[in-house]
C-alpha cells in the first residue's frame, strides 16, 4: 500500500504543482501559522532541569536548564519573503520572519511552591 502511495504521488508530481512557473521579476509571499514546539523545548519538567547554588544545593535554586525543558507553549510565526531574479534559473532571496512561544509559568510557579512548603512563589516571564 505504501509503495502505490509513493508511486501515484511521483506519477502526479506536474499536476500537484501548487503555483505555474512565470516569469516574473519580482514576487513577494507572506506566511503566518502556528509555532508548535517539540524536542526539549516543549517538555516541561522542572526536576531535571533546574540548577542549583553550589552554596547550598538542598534549598538554593539558581537557574533553569532550558536545553532540557523549555516548557514553551504554543504561539505563532509570521514571515515575508521577497525574490527578485535575475535570470530565468537564477535569482536573489530574501526572508524574515519572526516566531514567539510563550512560557508556561504556571507549571513553574507551582514547582516552586511546593519546593518552598508552600510559601507563596510566583515566576514571571520576561523578554
Amino acid at each position: 500500500m505504501k509503495n502505490i502511495l509513493v508511486l501515484v504521488f511521483c506519477c502526479s508530481w506536474n499536476v500537484l504543482q501548487a503555483q505555474e512557473q512565470d516569469s516574473q521579476k519580482f514576487m513577494l509571499s507572506v506566511q503566518s501559522g502556528l509555532s508548535i514546539p517539540s524536542g526539549p523545548f516543549a517538555k516541561s519538567n522542572i526536576e531535571n532541569s533546574l540548577y542549583f547554588s553550589a552554596e547550598n544545593p538542598e534549598r538554593w535554586i539558581s537557574g533553569i536548564n532550558k536545553s532540557k525543558s523549555g516548557f514553551a507553549e504554543p504561539g505563532y510565526f509570521i514571515s515575508l519573503e521577497m525574490l527578485y531574479k535575475i535570470r530565468p534559473a537564477f535569482g536573489v532571496l530574501l526572508r524574515t520572519g519572526y516566531s514567539t512561544n510563550p512560557v508556561d509559568t504556571e507549571t513553574i510557579s507551582n514547582f516552586l511552591i511546593s519546593f518552598f512548603d508552600g510559601r507563596e512563589q510566583k515566576f514571571v516571564e520576561d523578554d
